[in-house]
C-alpha cells in the first residue's frame, strides 16, 4: 500500500471516513500480496490486518489530530511517565521509539542489569553465615562452584557491586535526557518518516509471528505423515513375504501342506 494513505491522515481529525478507508486499503493490499504466496489463508490476512489495526489505531487517531511529530511526541510522553511511575510494570526500555533512537544504550542498560545481578547473586552465595552472637562463623566460604573466597575478595565484589548500581542508576536517568534531545531534533518530514518506518516494523512482526505460527503447522503435519508412513511399501512386503514364508514352514512341520 501506498505510504501516502497514511501521511494523508494527518489534519483528518474529523473525516472518520478517511480512517475507513484506510483500513480497507490495508486489508485490500495485504490480501493482494500475501495470495500470491499462499502460505496463509484469507482468515489469516485478516488476522494480520486486525490485530495490526488495534495495536496502532491509536497512532493513528493521533496523527488525524496532531501530525507525525505528535504521535512521536505521545510516544515520548508515555515513556517519560513510565520512567516516573514505579508501579508500572512495563519497561519503557521496551518501548519501540526507545528500541528505535537508541538500541545501543538500551543493551548497555542490559548488560548492566545482567552485572549487577550475577554479583548480587555471587555475593549471596558467598556471604558467611552468622553464628547466635550475631559474628561470622568463618572467615572464609566457597563459592557455587566450590572455589574457596576470603573476606578481600567478598568485599571487592561488593564494592564493584555498589559502583555497578551508580552506573546503572546514571544510566537510566540520562534515558529522559537522551530521548528528549532526539525527539525535539525531528522535524516534520523525519518524523514521518520515523513514524512510517515504526508502523511497518510492527506489521512486519505481526506477519513474522503468523507465517512462524504456520511454518510450525506444516512442520508438524510432515513429521505427522513421516511417523506414520516411514515404513516403505517394499519394506511392507518384505515383511509379509518373510511372514508367509515362516508361516508355511511351520504349516509344513505340522503336517498340514
Amino acid at each position: 500500500m501506498d505510504n501516502s494513505r497514511i501521511t494523508a491522515l494527518a489534519g483528518q481529525m474529523n473525516n472518520t471516513t478517511s480512517l475507513v478507508a484506510l483500513r480497507n486499503d490495508l486489508l485490500a493490499s495485504f490480501s493482494q500480496s500475501l495470495d500470491s504466496v499462499g502460505l496463509l489463508n484469507p482468515f489469516q490476512v485478516q488476522g494480520i490486518v486486525a490485530g495490526f489495526w488495534y495495536q496502532t489505531k491509536y497512532e493513528f487517531l493521533t496523527l488525524m489530530a496532531r501530525g507525525s511529530r505528535g504521535v512521536v511526541d505521545a510516544w515520548r510522553t508515555s515513556i517519560v511517565t513510565a520512567m516516573e511511575d514505579k508501579a508500572n510494570k512495563e519497561s519503557p526500555l521496551e518501548h519501540k521509539l526507545v528500541q528505535f533512537f537508541m538500541g545501543g544504550f538500551v543493551e548497555e542498560i542490559n548488560t548492566l542489569e545482567a552485572e549487577v545481578a550475577e554479583l548480587a547473586s555471587r555475593i549471596k552465595a558467598t556471604t558467611p553465615a552468622k553464628n547466635e552472637e550475631g559474628d561470622e562463623a568463618v572467615e572464609e566460604t566457597a563459592d557455587d562452584e566450590g572455589e574457596i573466597v576470603d573476606e578481600a575478595q567478598l568485599k571487592a565484589w561488593k564494592k564493584k557491586l555498589t559502583d555497578t548500581k551508580k552506573r546503572l542508576k546514571a544510566k537510566k536517568e540520562s534515558l529522559a535526557v537522551r530521548l528528549n534531545k532526539a525527539v525535539d531534533g525531528l522535524s516534520e518530514k523525519e518524523a514521518t518518516a520515523l513514524l512510517l518506518t515504526i508502523l511497518h516494523n510492527d506489521m512486519r512482526t505481526i506477519l513474522e509471528r503468523y507465517m512462524s505460527a504456520q511454518r510450525k503447522q506444516i512442520v508438524a503435519a510432515f513429521e505427522n505423515w513421516w511417523d506414520k508412513y516411514r515404513v516403505t511399501l517394499t519394506e511392507i512386503e518384505e515383511k509379509r513375504d518373510a511372514a508367509a514364508k515362516a508361516l508355511w514352514g511351520l504349516l509344513k512341520g505340522l503336517g498340514y501342506v
